[in-house]
């Protein structure tokens, strides 16, 4: 499960039927009337999906791990066995290995708390304000 705030509106992420969704917006309000009727839960966000958009609790959303196919469809190269993807004027150097994803900016090594697309995402806007192209 995803906590409200690791999110930023733009952060792509799947939904309980496991299809891929952009979030719009994120609303930290326990509950919201539709048509009368009053809908409970710890966080509301505003996904897009190929079909239009809609409104989702946090809970029925979930990560996306991130895999060699991920990292090139965000514009990462492949060098070996590491990946390579450019924020600002350093890279971000990232290695799948067996249930972890070791990562460094410039020489500093990052440790593995980027395991996730929308966390990568964040990393990469929090160091270059700009979001990460990613082609999915």
């Amino acid at each position: 499960m995803i906590s409200a705030n690791e999110l930023r509106v733009g952060n792509i992420v799947k939904d309980a039927d496991c299809s891929i969704c952009t979030i719009r917006s994120i609303d930290s309000e326990r509950s919201y009337t539709y048509k009368g009727i009053i809908y409970t839960g710890t966080a509301s966000v505003f996904i897009h999906k190929y079909n239009g958009t809609t409104g989702k609790w946090i809970e029925s959303l979930s990560p996306i791990k991130l895999t060699e196919e991920i990292l090139l469809k965000c514009g990462a190269k492949k060098d070996g066995w590491e990946f390579k993807l450019k924020a600002c004027a350093l890279e971000i150097t990232i290695r799948l290995n067996a249930g972890y994803v070791y990562c460094e900016f410039g020489n500093v090594y990052l440790g593995d708390r980027i395991t996730y697309l929308h966390e990568l995402q964040n990393l990469v806007y929090g160091l270059s304000k700009r979001e990460l192209d990613v082609k999915l």
